[in-house]
């Protein structure tokens, strides 16, 4: 986009040097934009509306000259749960909810047997659409296939279970025709292939089912050699008579160890009461004696009637004497019994503890059975539970094909077709109005874009005529790009290639600097540059040796204290004194004056400060002397650091009468030569013109017409 113009300069001092200042031209921000492209755009709107105009009208012959095709379509519906024909739990169902199962079914419905059912029952290969042009031959199914298999699209329509198949055909007819052949026979093709599934299941049952018979079989066989070995047909209750004789067997062995026990404490308790009759005969095991048990029952009986008798007789009494003597007998008696007893306690124990042996020899022999037993059970429920397994398989896989000799002749989807295809009545392509708006719409973008383009392609200078119009400066000269001319001569054109375009350059800059300054001389002109590497120490050098070639005694000082590439393009010799040595004090300025590639021109070196550039350069040594070479010379002329980088050529520019700016061709973005403007105007510097380097030799040589011949040597 082209750079906004800034305001033109405060009209010339007498000789064409610009020194009142102007405003300085605010940078354009995105209103700024904005209006450049307006103005290039009001600039280039013939060039707009022949863009426009070309886009709209192959739009308009696209539009007409498209075959019109015809849109329609049939939905299909597939249902919540697919009806499975096995009927196995958890196993074949098929969850249609699930995303990848429906993307599948909308893959299945355009696959290429579908089609080929679609084109052999609608006889397509008939259809004149389908035949070849030039032959006018029929073609084969396969062909036709691949022709509408362009044609036919299907959609899952979203958060449905609806498939939507899309026909586009240049036949209206055809389209509705292929459009519910695709629907229909993608029905059938399902059906087929569940159909073909359930004849696949119902042979897999059918060897599973003698699979599974051969092993009910042989399970049913080794239950019956294991019942044979071990006879163990009525293993159940032979189990049961012995888990009753090993509960009884315990009980009784309880009860025997609760009677030992009892019968050792009551030993001991006797044992410790044989001096105490008494005591020993209220022992429950001693009472339990029968002797000793009858004797008590006689002495109750005698102490009766001695007590009777004690009422009515005295002690002396006959009577009285007998009773009491049997009462004595009896008791004797009654300790002997109870001495008896106690020692039969021991003769019990023993018969206790050999019922005790007994009774646990009968218990582990019933353990052991038992234990037995619960062995050849567990092996027999291994077998009976296997064969148990053997004969449920085999009664299901019986029934699960008995449910598919049934549902053979059976056909069962999940798929109908809920929406037919219609015939079209219009074309839906091509949308003459739509394209027609697209194509001015995009007529008009793509030349606004180019205008654009152009205007981005002008952020940098691109000719002569691009450089007066956006920066408003007369161009005093351009400068050829020739490359080989100066690696060739490197150090001087105007003394070895002075008669070249080049060299002719540098004399058309000299006369335009004349004219400029015709009614006011102008004796000290600075050259310089917004950024570096644009060549102005070369179109300073090379001017100042065009003066001296017409006469004009001028001197050329290098300014740039930083770089100090004159002294190199001259030829002057290392370590000459300089002008920073002049400046310090250091020498005369009749010794940094030295003679140049040219008669009457001079060179002034720079040299290398001891401290910052722009100190010596505003100096009051560099104002006297500039006016001592004034006074010397005709024309001094001041190779100036870059304006941008560095802020040396400012403190130069009260020393100027012109200032003269350096810009290349394609390289030398416009904003850095305006910013470079605005900094000289701010100065109220003379600016003079534009030197335009590196020029292709196209616009270099288009206002001459001619190029140079070689100068003939008499």
């Amino acid at each position: 986009m082209q750079n906004q113009p800034v305001k033109p300069p405060a009209p010339p001092m007498p000789g064409g040097i610009q020194k009142n200042i102007t405003p300085v031209p605010v940078a354009p921000d995105g209103l700024g934009e904005l209006r450049q492209l307006s103005h290039s755009l009001r600039q280039h709107w013939l060039f707009v509306a022949m863009v426009t105009a070309g886009i709209f009208m192959g739009a308009v012959v696209y539009s007409f000259i498209t075959t019109p095709l015809y849109r329609t379509q049939a939905t299909v519906e597939v249902a919540s749960q697919e009806q499975t024909v096995m009927h196995i739990e958890d196993v074949n169902k098929v969850g249609l909810g699930q995303l990848d199962v429906m993307n599948t079914l909308v893959v299945k419905s355009t696959r290429p047997s579908v089609l080929q059912r679609v084109v052999v029952l609608n006889s397509l290969t008939n259809q004149a659409a389908f035949r070849d042009k030039k032959t006018g031959q029929p073609p084969s199914e396969m062909q036709v296939v691949g022709m509408i298999a362009g044609q036919v699209k299907a959609q899952l329509r979203r958060n449905t279970r609806l498939i939507d198949i899309t026909v586009e055909s240049a036949d209206p007819g055809l389209a509705q025709v292929i459009a519910n052949g695709v629907a229909n026979q993608f029905i059938r093709q399902e059906i087929e292939d569940q159909g073909t599934a359930n004849r696949f299941a119902n042979a897999a049952l059918i060897e599973e089912s003698i699979r599974l018979r051969i092993a009910l079989e042989e399970s049913e066989k080794k239950l019956q050699v294991y019942r044979e070995n071990n006879k163990s047909v009525s293993l159940g209750d032979r189990q049961n008579i012995v888990d009753q004789k090993l509960h009884a067997l315990a009980q009784q062995l309880n009860d025997a160890k609760a009677e030992f026990t009892q019968l050792q404490s009551q030993q001991e308790q006797a044992g410790q009461l044989t001096n105490d009759l008494k005591r020993m005969e209220s022992l429950p095991i001693i009472k339990a004696d029968l002797s000793v048990n009858a004797l008590q029952g006689q002495i109750v009986q005698q102490e009766t009637i001695v007590n009777f008798y004690s009422t009515r007789y005295t002690e002396k009494y006959p009577k009285m004497i007998e009773a009491r003597q049997r009462l004595a007998e009896l008791e004797n008696s009654l300790g002997v019994a109870v001495l008896a007893a106690s020692k039969s306690l021991g003769l019990a124990i023993l018969v206790l503890k050999a019922k005790l042996t007994s009774l646990e020899q009968a218990m582990a022999a019933a353990e052991q059975q038992s234990l037995e037993l619960s062995r050849l059970s567990i092996d027999y429920k291994i077998l009976e539970r296997q064969m148990e397994s053997d004969r449920t398989l085999y009664q299901a896989v019986l029934g699960r094909m008995k449910e598919t000799d049934v549902a053979k002749g059976i056909e069962k989807t999940s798929l109908q077709v809920i929406e037919p295809a219609g015939l079209p009545g219009e074309a839906f392509k091509p949308k003459r109005l739509l394209i027609m708006a697209a194509g001015l719409f995009g007529g008009l973008m793509l030349g606004a874009g180019m205008v654009f383009l152009m205007g981005q392609l002008g952020g940098r200078i691109m000719s002569v005529d691009h450089a007066e119009q956006a920066l408003r400066l007369p161009v005093l000269a351009v400068m050829p790009d020739e490359v080989k001319l100066m690696l060739k001569n490197p150090k001087c054109i105007m003394r070895n290639a002075s008669q070249t375009a080049l060299g002719e350059s540098f004399r058309t800059l000299c006369a335009a600097l004349q004219m400029s300054w015709a009614d006011s001389p102008c004796r000290v002109v600075m050259f310089t540059s917004a950024m570096t590497g644009e060549g102005k120490t070369m179109i300073s050098a090379n001017y100042a040796a065009a003066l001296a070639q017409q006469g004009i005694r001028s001197v050329v000082v290098d300014c740039d204290l930083r770089k100090n590439t004159l002294s190199k393009k001259l030829e002057l010799a290392p370590g000459a004194p300089d002008l920073c040595r002049y400046l310090a004090g250091n020498c005369r300025l009749e010794e940094i004056i030295h003679p140049g590639t040219v008669e009457k021109l001079r060179v002034i070196p720079a040299g290398f400060p001891m401290g910052p550039p722009g100190v010596l350069l505003r100096s009051p040594a560099f104002d006297q002397f500039v006016k001592e070479l004034r006074n010397r010379y005709d024309m001094v002329v001041l190779d100036c650091p870059p304006l941008l980088p560095v802020s040396d050529t400012q403190s130069l520019l009260a020393v100027a009468d012109g200032v003269v700016l350096i810009a290349c061709e394609r390289s030398t973005p416009i904003k850095v030569v305006q910013r470079a403007l605005t900094l000289l105007r701010r100065a109220n510097a003379p600016i003079v013109g534009l030197v335009i380097n590196r020029v292709s030799n196209e616009e270099a040589y288009y206002q001459y017409k001619y190029e140079y011949e070689p100068v003939r040597k008499d």
